[in-house]
């Protein structure tokens, strides 16, 4: 039953019929946990596929990114073109690369900038 609340809950956004109690609470709670940016915590990188329709681009990394972004958070990011939900962990080597940049504190490994992100457009 949690499963269902919970898919009915995400179905209309917020209550619904089949949106109550336990589903509801839990869904509520994973909207309002959000944490706010901190620029002073240290760099981001932020990795899409660009095919994913589960998490999409435009509504998901496009918006992050711009929200992180304008908060004065340090991103950088990756995008696959070809990756989408299920292959994005082929292209771990890219994040592993990124991350010994970070703590290596010298100039930060970067993704192919061919690939282009889309406009933020949020759902």
């Amino acid at each position: 039953t949690l499963r269902a609340g919970l898919l009915a809950c995400i179905g209309a956004q917020g209550s619904d019929a089949g949106c109550t109690g336990t589903a509801q609470a839990y869904y509520n709670f994973l909207i309002a946990n959000e944490l706010p940016p901190d620029p002073s915590a240290g760099p981001v990188l932020l990795v899409q596929g660009l095919l994913d329709q589960i998490m999409p681009a435009a509504s998901e990394a496009a918006c992050n990114y711009g929200r992180l972004s304008s908060s004065g958070v340090d991103v950088d990011t990756c995008w696959f073109s070809t990756a989408d939900h299920t292959d994005i962990m082929n292209q771990h080597a890219s994040g592993v690369l990124w991350s010994e940049s970070v703590l290596a504190g010298g100039p930060r490994y970067a993704c192919d900038p061919s690939a282009q992100l889309p406009a933020c457009t949020p759902q």
